[in-house]
């Protein structure tokens, strides 16, 4: 044989070689068949009538109790309202002030105990009232963490505290117990399996590296995006275990995408990126203790349009269903088997949209 049919051959073989670790490099493994949920709508929630045309594009917190009424913050207007669970405008909870039952910045939610409880971030109390409305007390917070992230309560009506504390080279998730008003049994829940995983500064875009707490039922997951594997944080126990490794390929953050940081955010923050992209976008839990991980977005971060992927897991990091959805909507919050979504309407207004999962 000559050399020439050799070189051939070889590269045959070696292009076949090649084919072949990218089509298996490239598949996601899950453990079971790859089912696609699809979206069944079921209502839409407008704001109320005097509130102007577009509050919904404004960050908001969003619960709902186990009926499925509906608890969230119009930021813009500093008010918490509630719908009832047709989606109808019931009435607001509290009022702008420094009273019994007043705030003056509310930021955070939690549902749980027949009980709304409201965070105001200005004041650094937490607002208790009866699901119907009427104030019950209120809990001050005898500290000021450097960035007020989440909290969670217990059937004893026991306060859990997550915040992002930060340092002048990293931040990370903390957690402690509120008792009379101080932080107890401080945890920081990120260093002993996390790295610490975000520098102090600069901006937050679709590349960045992102630390994410997310509450389920007696705990809740504690991950970073750019980390393959999500821990569940027992409340009870202080304790922390892998639940989940990601199967998910590397994928290379592309040039277009870097050009876009640069225009958009600076050549510093084009200097941090990343060579890959993150796993995922974020983290949701509901009460089951199910993970709902948003994918990065397959098209430049600069395109708001486009259709996004839901990838779920059982609390025993399983695979059960993908969600794809609309091109105009970003899932807000998952609960008994249905999804909450921003969307934007015709005329430019954001609404609220409930859609029930049906696999």
């Amino acid at each position: 044989m000559s050399e020439f049919k050799k070189e051939k051959i070889k590269r045959i073989i070696y292009s076949v070689v090649i084919l072949f670790l990218f089509l298996t490099g490239s598949k996601e493994v899950f453990s079971g068949d790859l089912k696609i949920a699809k979206l069944k709508p079921v209502f839409n929630i407008f704001p109320s009538e005097d509130v102007e045309k577009g509050f919904f594009v404004y960050p908001i917190d969003f619960k709902t109790n186990i009926e499925g009424e509906i608890f969230l913050i119009d930021r813009k207007k500093k008010r918490v309202l509630k719908y009832d669970k047709r989606g109808k405008f019931v009435k607001y909870i509290g009022r702008i002030g420094q009273g019994p039952g007043e705030y003056v910045s509310p930021s955070k939610l939690y549902v749980g105990n027949k009980k709304l409880y409201v965070y105001d971030q200005k004041t650094r109390r937490i607002h208790i009232y009866k699901e119907m409305g009427s104030y019950l007390r209120s809990m001050n917070i005898q500290h000021y963490p450097d960035f007020y992230s989440d909290f969670y309560v217990n059937e004893k009506d026991e306060v859990y505290e997550i915040w992002e504390k930060y340092s002048l080279r990293s931040r990370e998730k903390v957690f402690g117990k509120l008792s009379n008003g101080k932080i107890e049994n401080i945890k920081v829940l990120n260093r002993e399996i996390i790295k610490p995983a975000a520098v102090m500064g600069g901006v937050i875009h679709g590349y960045s590296l992102r630390l994410f707490f997310r509450h389920g039922c007696g705990g809740g997951y504690v991950s970073n995006n750019m980390n393959r594997e999500i821990f569940f944080y027992d409340y009870k126990t202080g304790s922390m275990r892998k639940v989940l490794t990601l199967k998910y390929k590397k994928e290379k953050i592309s040039s277009e995408d870097r050009y876009y940081i640069r225009k958009y955010y600076g050549k510093k923050e084009a200097k941090k990126l990343k060579k890959y992209k993150p796993f995922y976008e974020n983290l949701f839990s509901d009460r089951k203790n199910n993970i709902y991980l948003l994918r990065p977005l397959v098209e430049r971060i600069s395109l708001f349009k486009q259709k996004k992927t839901v990838d779920v897991y059982d609390k025993n990091g399983n695979f059960i269903y993908r969600v794809i959805f609309p091109e105009d909507a970003y899932p807000l919050f998952f609960e008994n088997g249905y999804v909450y979504m921003q969307r934007e309407g015709k005329d430019g207004e954001f609404f609220i949209d409930k859609s029930k999962i049906v696999i």
